[in-house]
């Protein structure tokens, strides 16, 4: 258990904390791989159309102008793909929404910069008699930041297709406050791609200044933050829905301390959510879920994920 006191600041006081997080074996080490620069991979756009000219192989976009690449960590993209595989355990009553082309409803409560929107966007598409896409269902993107907002609606028009981009409804609301203002019957998947320490960006951010003003306070107010956002989605997913939580944070108070609290708190009060145990290429088991850190994963991460399903 981290006892430091939140008094103390700067890069003495985050090595203190994470020392005593991964050890003095281990710390060292993954701190000298959160510093070296993240390696992303160029994933093929789904929607990109061949040019069907040999001259044009080598251009970033197709003829109708969407982007080909989208450059991303391989472990956010195992999240986003891992929530839309995993099975929807539908009521017999809702037996139909059992296939896999069946239309469902997505959310995305923390949507920018929009990479792993693309993947539940091409997770929910299907192509049409005419080899057109069509989305089947419903595709909500929610990101409170104005900035970052703006930065997720050019990445939706540079990456899909207008048929595709005109059903997907972005809004700008509070995650946490999400479950008071959605009054529609709920969600078949729900990703939330939590707000977090980051602290790779942290220690690779050219301004110096967020480092100088780390303290322990910092974890523990976001982790706040989180609790209200992961109970919120929580609370507007269907029966037999899943919601997938993930943050780059290396702090065990937003990963497994978070699900803890949420497993003492609000699984006693609403018995029917179970956690799942998916796996992944790379990475570590943790009480709760997956670890995927860069100095046991070449790099990747860090990335933690927990898997929630409502019993149907």
């Amino acid at each position: 258990m981290v006892k430091q006191t939140t008094k103390l600041r700067g890069e003495a006081a985050f090595d203190l904390f994470y020392l005593e997080v991964f050890g003095t074996e281990r710390w060292p080490k993954l701190k000298q791989a959160l510093l070296e620069e993240k390696r992303p991979v160029a994933r093929e756009n789904l929607f990109a159309k061949d040019n069907g000219n040999d001259t044009d192989t080598d251009t970033d976009t197709d003829k109708d102008n969407l982007h080909k690449y989208y450059s991303m960590d391989l472990a956010s993209i195992w999240a986003a793909q891992a929530l839309m595989q995993v099975p929807i355990q539908t009521p017999i009553a809702d037996e139909e929404k059992a296939s896999p082309t069946a239309p469902i409803r997505v959310l995305d409560l923390c949507a920018a910069p929009g990479g792993k929107s693309l993947i539940l966007a091409e997770g929910m598409s299907t192509k049409n008699v005419d080899g057109e896409f069509v989305l089947q269902g419903e595709l909500i993107l929610n990101e409170r930041s104005a900035a970052r907002r703006a930065r997720l609606l050019r990445t939706l028009n540079d990456y899909l297709p207008a048929n595709i981009r005109a059903k997907i409804k972005v809004y700008g609301h509070d995650a946490s406050s999400w479950c008071v203002r959605d009054k529609s019957d709920g969600y078949d998947r729900i990703l939330l791609d939590a707000p977090c320490s980051s602290e790779r960006h942290l220690l690779l951010s050219s301004n110096k200044s967020h480092m100088a003003d780390w303290s322990k306070k910092r974890t523990q107010c976001l982790c706040r933050e989180q609790y209200a956002m992961l109970v919120s989605g929580l609370q507007v997913l269907r029966p037999g829905g899943c919601l997938l939580y993930s943050t780059c944070a290396l702090s065990p108070l937003e990963n497994d301390g978070l699900v803890a609290r949420l497993e003492q708190r609000f699984f006693k009060r609403r018995g029917s959510i179970e956690i799942l145990r998916p796996t992944f290429p790379q990475g570590e088991a943790t009480k709760y879920g997956w670890w995927i850190l860069p100095d046991q994963c070449e790099g990747l991460g860090p990335m933690f994920l927990a898997l929630f399903r409502r019993s149907s």
